[in-house]
C-alpha cells in the first residue's frame, strides 16, 4: 500500500475501496472506512417504430420512440443532433440508428435499427375485357382483369372510385379508367377504351319455296321446314333456327312452330313461314321468308 499526500483519489474503477489515514509523525494508521465507485451506468436500446411508411401520396415516414421517454431523454437519429422530441418526422427512405441519451448523467444508448421503406411503385395500367352491345342494346360494359383484389378500387371516366372491377350500362364512345392501390394511394396510368355497336353477323339465304302435291285437293300440305336449314344459315352451327307463322313472332321471338319436321299448312294453298336465325354469339337475328306452296293433284277424267 502506497499513501500519499494529496486527498483525492481519481480514475477509480467500480468497486469498494478501504480508505485509512497515516500519521507521518507517529506513524500511527487510522482505522480504515469503506467506500463504493458505483458501476457505470448503462442506457438500453431505445424502443421505437416506423409508424409511417412512404406512399405515393406521402413520400416520407415517421419514426416514434416510445420508450424511454421524459424530461431527462433526448433523441437522435444516424449519429445527428439530440432532441427534445421522440418524434421523427419527414425522412427519407433508408436504414435509421436511432439512439437516446440521459442527459442527467450523459449516457448514450446503443442504437435501435429501422427502416424506412422505399415509395411504392404505381400499379400496372388495367387491363379490360370489353362487352359491346349487340343488336338489342346501345349499352356496353367492362371487366378489369388486371390488377384486382381487395387492395384495389377503380375509377371509370374521372367520376368516383368503387371497388367493383366491373362497370355496366356504359354508353357508346370513348372511355377511360385507372386503378388505385388502396393501402399506398399510388395510382396506374390511364387506359382508354371505346364502347362500340355491334354490327348484325348473321347472314341469311333465302330459300327456293317449298311444294307439295295434295292428294285431297284440299290446298293444304305437311312439310319438313328443317330441311331449308343448312341452305338458310350457310351451314353456319353458331345460329340458332326457328319457324314462326307471322311476322311478329319471328321479330320478337314468340311462338314458334313446336314441330318444323312435320308442319301442316294453314293457308290454302300458298303461305309464307317466318325463319328467324339468331347468333348465339352476339343476339342479332334475320328474319326470311319461307314460301309453302300446295299443288293440286290432277284428276284424270273420261273423256267426251
Amino acid at each position: 500500500m502506497i499513501y500519499q499526500s494529496i486527498p483525492t483519489f481519481s480514475d477509480l474503477t467500480p468497486g469498494d475501496y478501504n480508505v485509512t489515514v497515516k500519521d507521518l509523525v507517529s506513524g500511527c494508521i487510522s482505522t480504515p472506512i469503506t467506500l463504493t465507485v458505483n458501476p457505470v451506468p448503462t442506457l438500453a436500446s431505445p424502443t421505437a417504430s416506423t409508424t409511417i411508411q412512404p406512399t405515393c401520396i406521402t413520400t416520407t415516414g415517421t419514426i416514434v420512440v416510445t420508450a424511454p421517454i421524459g424530461a431527462n431523454f433526448q433523441y437522435s437519429i444516424n449519429g445527428g443532433t439530440y432532441q427534445n422530441s421522440p418524434t421523427f418526422f419527414g425522412l427519407v427512405p433508408n436504414n435509421y440508428n436511432v439512439t437516446v441519451q440521459n442527459s442527467s448523467n450523459g449516457c448514450i444508448s446503443t442504437p435501435t435499427i429501422l427502416t424506412v421503406n422505399a415509395v411504392p411503385t404505381n400499379p400496372n395500367i388495367p387491363i379490360v375485357f370489353i362487352t359491346n352491345p349487340g343488336c338489342t342494346s346501345t349499352l356496353g360494359s367492362i371487366t378489369i382483369t388486371s390488377p384486382v383484389g381487395n387492395d384495389y378500387e377503380y375509377l371509370l371516366d374521372g367520376l368516383n372510385f368503387q371497388l367493383s372491377p366491373t362497370f355496366l350500362n356504359l354508353a357508346l364512345g370513348s372511355h377511360s379508367v385507372i386503378v388505385r392501390q388502396i393501402s399506398t394511394g399510388c395510382i396506374s396510368n390511364v387506359t382508354y377504351f371505346d364502347i362500340i355497336q355491334l354490327g348484325n353477323d348473321v347472314v341469311v339465304f333465302t330459300p327456293t319455296a317449298l311444294e307439295y302435291c295434295d292428294p285431297n285437293n284440299d290446298g293444304l300440305g305437311t312439310f319438313d321446314l328443317t330441311q331449308v336449314v343448312n341452305f338458310v344459315t350457310g351451314g353456319n352451327s353458331n345460329y340458332t333456327v326457328t319457324f314462326h307463322e307471322t311476322y311478329i313472332d319471328a321479330d320478337i321471338d314468340g311462338t314458334s312452330i313446336p314441330d318444323p319436321l312435320s308442319y301442316d299448312s294453314i293457308d290454302f294453298e300458298n303461305q309464307i313461314i317466318y325463319i328467324r336465325v339468331e347468333s348465339n354469339l352476339t343476339a342479332c337475328y334475320s328474319i326470311v321468308q319461307l314460301e309453302l306452296i300446295v299443288h293440286p293433284t290432277p284428276e284424270a277424267t273420261t273423256p267426251a
